[in-house]
């Protein structure tokens, strides 16, 4: 992987996901912003949702606990005799 590039301007993408918003169906705009921050909006709308990447990071690392630990369990289960 090449030399990362260091965020300076809003960038911002639609995304594929759609979401009932209302009575429609709307894409997802992201936007990365500068001072490390992911703002979320349903295209066409005004609304926005800001989080900071930190915060996205350390759900990231819970959910994946949390689905590493009920595999684990669904194993151990698995393994008990008679069950």
């Amino acid at each position: 992987m090449g030399a990362a590039t260091l965020l300076k301007k809003p960038v911002t993408r639609e995304t594929r996901m759609t979401i009932r918003d209302r009575s429609e169906r709307r894409s997802l705009m992201v936007t990365l912003l500068p001072g490390d921050v992911i703002e979320i909006r349903p295209k066409g709308t005004r609304a926005r949702f800001s989080v900071d990447i930190e915060t996205v990071f350390e759900l990231a690392m819970k959910l994946e606990a949390r689905r590493l630990a009920a595999e684990k369990a669904k194993t151990k289960a698995a393994k008990r005799p008679g069950r």
